[in-house]
């Protein structure tokens, strides 16, 4: 994701000059999958992160929530441990 960001703020920014680029990132805005909403304030602040929630199913990590993005829906009553 690091980098991802940083080609956006250069690419933005037109140059590798570290002002430029720092000047750049205030107000970078972009959606991808993981971490989801990615939104710089001002100051330099993270403020469009949005939390994910993973499940295991069927032995496989699945992405549940943002709905937007996920990978399969909740399942509950979950499987208890032993039965797993």
């Amino acid at each position: 994701m690091t980098g991802k960001v940083f080609e956006l703020a250069i690419k933005r920014a037109g140059t590798l000059e570290r002002e430029k680029v720092r000047d750049a990132l205030a107000g970078l805005e972009f959606k991808g999958i993981l971490p989801g909403k990615f939104k710089v304030d001002k100051t330099g602040l993270q403020v469009g992160h949005e939390w994910v929630v993973l499940q295991w199913q069927n032995g496989k990590k699945e992405l549940i929530w943002p709905s937007d993005v996920a990978t399969k829906k909740l399942q509950y009553p979950f499987t208890p441990w032993d039965k797993r």
